[in-house]
């Protein structure tokens, strides 16, 4: 079976001169339950990347796991989770992180 899936977002904030940020969020779902996805937010007046966030994912009927690696400034985390579908979803926890 071959379902290829994909969502997105793209968000501007402007609050009165102190958050000037772009966010951009893409999630595809390819096939044979593997999935993949990208999340920038951007700090438009200080010309940074604030937060990003990778992931690769499998899911099948009842279950899934899913490999992240996410960046806040100078914090770097690898982390792993697992969902049991319609009992537990999303327990995971950092497996490395880099300051």
């Amino acid at each position: 079976e071959y379902d290829l899936y994909w969502g997105s977002r793209i968000d501007y904030v402007d609050q009165e001169g102190t958050n000037d940020s772009l966010n951009f969020l893409i999630d595809v779902n390819l096939t044979y339950g593997f999935s993949a996805g990208v999340l920038l937010n951007r700090d438009l007046v200080a010309d940074q990347n604030v937060y990003s966030s990778y992931w690769l994912g499998y899911q099948r009927q009842c279950w899934g796991v899913k490999l992240s690696l996410e960046k806040q400034l100078a914090v770097t985390r690898f982390l792993i989770s697992f969902d049991l579908i319609g009992l537990i979803e999303n327990v995971g926890g950092s497996i490395w992180q880099v300051d």
